[in-house]
């Protein structure tokens, strides 16, 4: 977390906005989510509206890469907390549609080089990412390299999954048990994706996972599917798997 409050306080305040802009850069690259708090829209504690500042310095914050912006006072005692929150959502949908996605960073080990060709198929087949993963590493690994749109997120317990909604562009979509056979897991993907609705009979998909479902560290598989083609031929095997 980037408390820019403490930080003003330990060091200058023209060096707060480059530290920030480090800490970020340097979260980015070993995958962890980073948080930008402190004054983001002070002025809506008492106005309805936030300055020109306030809003840039939320888009800049994004721009820099940054995963999550907090609000304190402007919606623990602030008199207009919904409106914080509505123009902080704005403000960020508008800065995500001139973001530079698509990061390259070097892989320093097999999940790190899974999940670059995971967002390099993004990219280039337009597809959606579907990650399934036992501690989260695997799902921040991808989001790590800002692919454009959402990842669909399944992990094996609850206390991961929540702990996903914290990571860049990551959509956690239910927990799902670990299952070793790749077949009935892969069903299982399609079936409980399109249930959400973020995944349609229209979409190709880009499924990550590990070849031992269930154990950490074993993320080495990339399939890449159209939807479609799989129902056509696999549409029993989705329905067994939803059902059970």
């Amino acid at each position: 977390m980037v408390a820019r409050g403490d930080l003003g306080v330990e060091i200058p305040m023209e060096r707060v906005p480059l530290v920030q802009k480090e800490i970020v850069r340097k979260a980015n690259e070993a995958a962890k989510s980073s948080c930008i708090a402190t004054q983001m829209l002070r002025s809506m504690v008492v106005s309805p509206t936030p300055t020109r500042a306030e809003v840039s310095d939320i888009c800049n914050a994004v721009l820099d890469g940054c995963d999550l912006i907090l609000l304190s006072d402007e919606i623990a005692v602030g008199a207009y907390p919904v409106e914080a929150v509505q123009v902080a959502d704005t403000a960020i949908r508008e800065a995500e549609k001139i973001y530079p996605y698509y990061k390259d960073f070097r892989s320093r080990d097999r999940t790190q080089a899974i999940a670059a060709g995971a967002s390099s198929l993004a990219r280039e087949l337009h597809s959606k990412p579907i990650v399934v993963t036992s501690t989260g590493r695997a799902a921040y690994e991808v989001s790590r390299y800002r692919p454009e749109g959402d990842i669909i997120v399944f992990a094996h317990d609850e206390e991961t999954l929540r702990r996903l909604c914290l990571g860049w562009g990551l959509q956690p979509s239910g927990v799902i048990p670990p299952e070793q056979d790749i077949s009935r897991l892969v069903a299982m993907l399609i079936g409980r994706a399109m249930s959400t609705g973020l995944v349609n009979e229209s979409d190709v998909v880009t499924i990550v996972h590990g070849s031992l479902t269930g154990v950490s560290g074993t993320t080495n598989t990339i399939q890449v599917l159209d939807v479609q083609e799989y129902l056509s031929r696999y549409s029993d095997l989705v329905e067994a798997a939803a059902g059970a």
